[in-house]
């Protein structure tokens, strides 16, 4: 109820683990891989290839993402905010909700082969996006921040990738 089961809302409140979890449990009714986003793969989809600061481009306004500064102060229905989109389409990559990633949280730049992608360690992940809560720092698309795999927490939720897609 409330915050975890509004319509066309992220879903909130879903720790790493479960998030992994809801990833096999989709991947072997879909027949086909689904998985979290690498954090280089979550930057690239907002970020583009054009080194921008959001994923619309240089500057923020409560037209472009639910932020602290939209005043909304709860998730607002995915795609609401046409203007914030990414280069690539993805909406909501800024704002709404934090979104898990499968990388362990490290030392930037990102560097796959380091360890931070193996999914057997209890380290932080790294979760991307900013949420309706941060302020227009958090909605940078280099702004990064680690969380503990098993907490959960109103103002972090997950999008899955298919790979091969």
């Amino acid at each position: 109820g409330g915050d975890f089961d509004l319509p066309n809302h992220p879903v909130v409140g879903v720790s790493w683990c479960e998030a992994v979890a809801y990833c096999m449990w989709l991947t072997n009714r879909l027949k086909h891989v689904v998985r979290l986003p690498t954090e280089a793969e979550w930057e690239k989809a907002a970020r583009g290839i054009d080194e921008r600061r959001y994923p619309w481009g240089a500057d923020i306004t409560p037209d472009h993402a639910n932020y602290g500064d939209t005043g909304i102060r709860r998730t607002s229905p995915v795609g609401v905010f046409p203007k914030g989109e990414s280069p690539y389409g993805l909406s909501d990559a800024a704002g709404n909700v934090w979104e898990w990633t499968s990388t362990g949280y490290a030392k930037y730049p990102y560097t796959a082969s380091d360890g931070r992608e193996n999914p057997e360690s209890d380290d932080t992940r790294t979760l991307r996006g900013g949420s309706w809560y941060f302020n227009n720092d958090g909605m940078r698309c280099a702004c990064r921040f680690g969380f503990y795999p098993w907490i959960r927490d109103s103002r972090v939720g997950f999008r899955v990738v298919f790979p091969g897609c």
